[in-house]
């Protein structure tokens, strides 16, 4: 969305709301034009004419020149702060992406890489933030994106509304906050704490991330952080807090994170990462179900994934294999009558409950109805 031209989104803001807005911000008024507009100014000596009638002709004009000049003394851009306004009742998370390409252009599969980043780290917050399940899907189904700004590749992410029986517990001491502001909190926590610990890294600290989960840095906050950051110059984290309850104008919390944090975030989601036992031979046999297929009607191999237990692992793992044509038809054969199926070959762990098993070879022979897993490294057994 551009706010350079005559948008829907300026008519939707209403005069009281511009002007609480603004006032919220230290600017102050001093003097009426008619009864249609009013003068404002702020410490600075910048001044502006805001409209009090929705009805006043370019009324979408005048709104838009008072956020520019606003944004101009704030140091903010005119977009976000009409996003401010129209979702005051939601948390913003920002992602802009700074690039050195001459020309202000980034790669098509950089921009997913900022989305999906951000998204994780949202993502992570939420679930440390409760361990309600339905509060969990609620949040992440009711949280959106915004509209893209101009001038600048960001992300934007909107927090569910604050439902209005829950506003009073932003600020009332001694009430439980509500789960929006609890994520929001975690996420300023998290991002902080990794800044942190990242810049003691750099200068040669060890214990840098000593205590990592405590403090709110995680395996899939670095991940998402990884992921924003490695196609970029730079990317700056901006939270800005609902503007409820009324009279006072959110701080936005504002971090940064450069190219050169990728080696490092790098080296804390290595410290991150679960310790995994040694796996013994990566030969293996495994049993288990089919459940995803992945072929062209032209090609001669088929990817399926089998879900089954693994050695030294907890719960169950996902393998992803590829099948030459009969290997793929009998995998399908096994999924469409709810068999299991017993397959060998070479693992490698691509993640931390995902692997990929290499020269997959099926023993049809072997295959039987069952709710179990079971699995044999060579050498340590077989299966029955």
């Amino acid at each position: 969305m551009s706010i350079q031209r005559e948008d829907t989104e300026l008519m939707k803001v209403q005069p009281d709301e511009l002007a609480r807005f603004i006032e919220e911000r230290d600017w102050e008024p001093f003097a009426e034009y008619g009864d249609s507009a009013r003068f404002y100014k702020n410490p600075a000596g910048h001044q502006l004419l805001v409209p009090l009638v929705a009805e006043t002709e370019d009324y979408d004009v005048f709104v838009r020149d008072a956020l520019r000049v606003v944004a101009l003394s704030s140091g903010s851009s005119p977009d976000s702060l009409l996003q401010d306004i129209r979702h005051g009742d939601r948390d913003v998370f920002r992602f802009q992406a700074t690039t050195g390409d001459a020309q202000g252009l980034i790669g098509l599969d950089d921009m997913p890489k900022l989305a999906i980043g951000s998204k994780a780290i949202i993502e992570d917050a939420v679930q440390a933030s409760t361990i309600v399940d339905d509060e969990k899907k609620r949040y992440l189904s009711e949280a959106k994106f915004g509209l893209t700004e101009s001038g600048s590749y960001v992300i934007t992410m909107l927090s569910p509304p604050i439902p209005f029986e829950l506003q009073h517990g932003l600020t009332s001491p001694g009430l439980e906050p509500p789960l929006h502001r609890k994520v929001t909190e975690e996420v300023k926590r998290s991002i902080r704490e990794t800044r942190t610990a990242l810049d003691d890294l750099r200068d040669g600290r060890d214990d840098a991330f000593d205590n990592a989960p405590e403090r709110g840095i995680r395996l899939k906050m670095c991940e998402g952080l990884i992921q924003a950051t490695d196609p970029f110059d730079a990317v700056t984290c901006r939270i800005t807090e609902c503007s409820l309850p009324l009279g006072q104008a959110p701080v936005p919390s504002v971090t940064r994170f450069v190219h050169s944090d990728v080696e490092f975030l790098m080296k804390a989601a290595t410290h991150l990462k679960p310790d995994v036992p040694p796996t013994g031979p990566q030969e293996i046999r495994l049993e288990g179900f089919v459940k995803l297929f992945d072929r062209g009607q032209t090609q001669k191999y088929g990817k399926a994934t089998l879900k089954t237990l693994m050695p030294d692992t907890d719960g169950e793992q996902t393998v992803y294999m590829t099948l030459d044509e009969d290997q793929y038809k009998i995998a399908q054969d096994s999924h469409s009558d709810r068999t299991q199926i017993k397959v060998q070959g070479t693992r490698e762990r691509v993640g931390k409950n995902t692997w990929k098993l290499h020269n997959a070879v099926i023993d049809m022979s072997a295959t039987r109805s069952t709710d179990q897993h079971s699995y044999a490294l060579f050498g340590q057994g077989q299966l029955d």
